[in-house]
This record gives structure tokens, C-alpha cells and sequence, in this order.
């Protein structure tokens, strides 16, 4: 479990330095650079198709996905990038280099 975590942490860290550049290469056209908010938690899912015959959808129900989007919901009102779930934030971002330089935060945290 661990480190499907520190996946998704290298993960984010990864889409924050691609938005970066993306946003530099783009900045001549863009009235305001793109921004994005990740949430980040952990646990057990459902994941499957949902639907019937030519109206399916792929998804993940669960707990941990009502968490992890409620957390994406307060990168908003926050102004951060990437908030992490109490949780994920103990066990695995101390591990990690690529989250000290980003703003990453717990969920009982504030950012700047």
C-alpha cells in the first residue's frame, strides 16, 4: 500500500512540473497559466464498468474516492496544488525528495 502511494505522489510532482513548462511554453496565448488540484488518499475501491451494454463507463466507487475528491476540492479554496490525506501524508511523503520542493500539504494543514 505504501508505495502505490508514493506512486501517486511522484505522480503529481510529475503533472506539477509538466504544467510548469506547459504553462511557460504556453504563456504568449494563455490569459492566465493553467492550474490544477490533485487530492490524494488511500484504501480499498470498487473499480469496473458501470452501465449497460453501449452506455458503460469506467469508474471507482468507495470511500477512499469520496475522500480523495473531497480533498481535491479544497486544493481550490486553499490555493494549493496537491493536498494529501492525513494518512498518506504519515507513511509516505517523508520518503520522497520530489514532495520538500512542492506544496504539498496534509489535509489538516493550511497553505500558504
Amino acid at each position: 500500500m505504501v508505495e502505490r502511494r508514493i506512486q501517486a505522489l511522484q505522480a503529481a510532482a510529475l503533472i506539477a512540473t509538466n504544467i510548469d513548462e506547459l504553462n511557460q511554453f504556453l504563456s504568449h496565448d494563455l490569459l492566465e497559466p493553467i492550474r490544477f488540484g490533485i487530492g490524494i488518499h488511500g484504501g480499498e475501491v470498487i473499480i469496473g464498468n458501470i452501465g449497460y451494454r453501449d452506455h458503460q463507463v469506467f469508474t471507482a466507487l468507495g470511500d477512499a474516492v469520496n475522500v480523495a475528491a473531497r480533498l481535491q476540492d479544497m486544493t481550490k479554496d486553499l490555493e494549493c496544488e496537491v493536498i494529501l490525506s492525513e494518512e498518506v501524508y504519515k507513511t509516505a511523503v517523508y520518503r520522497l525528495a520530489c514532495c520538500q520542493s512542492k506544496n504539498y500539504r496534509s489535509a489538516d494543514a493550511r497553505c500558504p
